[in-house]
């Protein structure tokens, strides 16, 4: 019964036309032995053969003309419908969505794979907008400081002195750092990254990198823990580009725990030949409605953060794509606000 039901739509058409056939086969039948023998005791035998041709012929005709226009016009709107949506989906509105077809599994799964497309559009969209406007927002602040006391010191209310010179110096950097972000991105997203693989103990990763965050979580009164499982776990992988990794979870675990909180960093071996790396933090959590967009470009749960005290907002975005080069996965889990977060990837194991 599953065969019959995945044909597909050319099984489907051709068994509509079959039924078509047969049922030409089946109008010719009814007029030569039903209709005939009534007319038979009316005329003669020439009479009765030529009219029951013609009428079983013509019948036929008939009935396989409207069965066919039936089935064109049903297939020929749903084509119009599904062309009429790519249509607009070309002109830019990518919101449109087609209903289901109903001409078999195989229509069912063009018409799927369609609104899919639309929704990562849409979504897509969706992300260079508010990626404009994050860029926009931020080269904004550094250009206005920069223009505002560059007035000031041409109508000499600010003296050009090593003070004013030296926050001058500091927004200039902070574009460049802006700039830098930005082409680390898309190095990353294009797969441009430079790796330079090799053969990586994980757990001297894991608690290399939680020594080198030591100090700044001493400095806020947060403990940070680290838990490795006591089996060897090693990885094939660029070691600067993990711990680039791991640096940018655990500052971002540092800066979304109040000060006497918990930050741990776990490390295990799981199945299929895999390592777990995880950081779990016991701060700020981050509700539902953001997790989708975590690992998206400048993307804030917190827009009141700025550059200086949230950071630029693409770190999660490089991580990611980090992990992913090295054939692994880089996922959040978070119950909601106040409940903490943890960040968690998995990696091939050697």
């Amino acid at each position: 019964m599953r065969v019959l039901r995945d044909v597909g739509i050319g099984g489907r058409m051709g068994g509509l036309l079959i039924a078509v056939s047969l049922s030409t086969l089946a109008v010719t039948a009814v007029v030569d032995f039903a209709v005939w023998p009534l007319i038979l005791g009316r005329t003669s035998v020439t009479s009765v053969n030529v009219l029951a041709v013609i009428l079983g012929f013509g019948c036929a005709v008939i009935a396989s003309a409207t069965a066919s226009v039936l089935i064109a016009r049903r297939v020929n709107r749903s084509v119009e419908r599904l062309a009429g949506a790519v249509q607009q989906v070309a002109d830019g509105r990518p919101g449109v969505r087609v209903a289901p077809v109903s001409l078999g599994p195989g229509a069912d799964q063009l018409v799927g794979a369609f609104n899919e497309m639309a929704s990562r559009l849409e979504s897509t969209d969706r992300s260079q907008r508010r990626l404009l406007a994050d860029l926009a927002h931020e080269i904004r602040t550094p250009v206005s400081v920069l223009d505002g006391y560059l007035e000031a010191i041409q109508d000499g209310v600010v003296p050009p002195d090593e003070v004013t010179l030296t926050m001058l110096r500091e927004q200039t950097t902070r574009l460049a750092r802006l700039t830098d972000d930005v082409l680390s991105v898309s190095h990353a997203e294009e797969g441009r990254l430079d790796l330079k693989p090799s053969i990586v103990d994980v757990s001297d990763l894991v608690r290399s990198a939680a020594r080198a965050a030591w100090t700044a979580y001493t400095h806020d009164g947060v403990e940070l823990r680290v838990v490795v499982g006591s089996e060897r776990m090693q990885v094939h992988g660029d070691r600067q580009r993990l711990d680039q990794v791991l640096a940018n979870l655990l500052t971002n675990a540092l800066r979304h725990s109040p000060a006497g909180g918990l930050v741990e960093i776990f490390a295990v071996r799981v199945p299929q030949r895999r390592v777990r790396i995880a950081v779990a933090d016991h701060g700020d959590g981050i509700d539902a409605e953001h997790l989708p967009w975590i690992f998206e470009r400048f993307y804030r749960t917190d827009v009141a953060r700025d550059r200086e005290h949230g950071g630029s907002g693409v770190g999660l975005t490089i991580s990611k794509a980090i992990v992913t080069a090295h054939g692994g996965h880089l996922w959040v889990e978070s119950e909601g606000a106040g409940h903490g977060a943890t960040f968690a990837m998995t990696l091939p194991a050697l």
